[in-house]
């Protein structure tokens, strides 16, 4: 998991993305030794693309649910996610 990761690890991760032109780093402007870190603008464009696909799978997987009934929805999915590897594990 991402939590899971320390300074070292991050600092790799951050380097790998920045060899492979994914993101940018630079210092911030305020001086404060913070690093800002941004993606380049090939991998916004594909992040917009894959949301884009994202959202129009959504919507036609929540077509003729009302928009009052999303929460539910949202709860139940989020249940049945975190419950599934229990359920598989069990029924093997």
């Amino acid at each position: 998991m991402i939590a899971d990761l320390d300074r070292d690890d991050s600092v790799r991760l951050l380097d790998e993305a920045e060899r492979m032109g994914a993101v940018t780093r630079s210092p911030s402007p305020a001086g404060d030794g913070i690093v800002l870190v941004r993606l380049t603008a090939a991998v916004g464009r594909r992040m917009d693309e894959y949301l884009r696909g994202l959202t129009d799978e959504l919507a036609w997987r929540l077509d003729g649910v009302a928009p009052e009934q999303l929460p539910a929805v949202r709860d139940a999915c989020w249940r049945i996610a975190m419950n599934l590897p229990g359920l598989v594990s069990s029924r093997q």
